[in-house]
This record gives C-alpha cells, sequence and structure tokens, in this order.
C-alpha cells in the first residue's frame, strides 16, 4: 500500500512556489487594507514541456467578492511572477471605481 504522505521533490517545489506567492499576495492585501479570505494557490506542471506550459491559478474571496486570476507560461520563475503581479492587478481594481476595460488589455499579453 503506497504512503499517501510522502511527497517528491517536485511536489515540494511546487508547494514552495505556491507558498511564496501567497506570502506576496496576502501582503499586497493587507498594504491596501483588503479583506482577503479563503487564497488558494493551484500550480499544475507537466513533465514535458511538449505536454503544454505550467499553469498558475489563484481564488480567493476579496471584500466579499469572488476573484480568480489564471496565468500561463513556460518556465515556473515567470508562472509565479506573472500569477502574484496579475493577482495584485486585480486587488487594486477592486478597490477603484468601475470602469470599462479597453477593448485591448495590454495585461493579457502571452507569457509563452
Amino acid at each position: 500500500m503506497p504512503d499517501s504522505t510522502r511527497t517528491t521533490g517536485r511536489e515540494n517545489l511546487l508547494f514552495a512556489l505556491a507558498a511564496e506567492a501567497e506570502a506576496s499576495i496576502a501582503h499586497a492585501a493587507r498594504e491596501h487594507a483588503l479583506l482577503l479570505a479563503g487564497l488558494r494557490i493551484r500550480i499544475t506542471r507537466h513533465d514535458h514541456p511538449e505536454h503544454g506550459p505550467a499553469v498558475a491559478e489563484a481564488t480567493a474571496h476579496a471584500d466579499g467578492r469572488p476573484i480568480r486570476v489564471q496565468v500561463a507560461a513556460t518556465d515556473l520563475d515567470t508562472l509565479i511572477d506573472a500569477l502574484v503581479e496579475r493577482t495584485i492587478a486585480r486587488l487594486l481594481a477592486l478597490t477603484a471605481p468601475w470602469q470599462p476595460r479597453p477593448a485591448q488589455d495590454p495585461t493579457r499579453a502571452r507569457l509563452l
């Protein structure tokens, strides 16, 4: 019977990266006096690059409103930086008054 508590080096790396992203996002939320609840970071990475890029997703409730951010990148450092950057931008958008998005959103540039 396999030991379900055993983790691989790859899983430990992904847990550490998720914890790093979570700490950065939580810090930004505190700086802007946002109530952030239920922050969850999910990172998916394939063993072989031909199976696709790494994907990260952050979900949470900020000031009672649900948010979700997804990014994809070919390497983990770029992935985590992009996830933190985009999540913080999404949190800051909650504090700003409503305005329509431009037709071409420059933050949606491809990272791949």
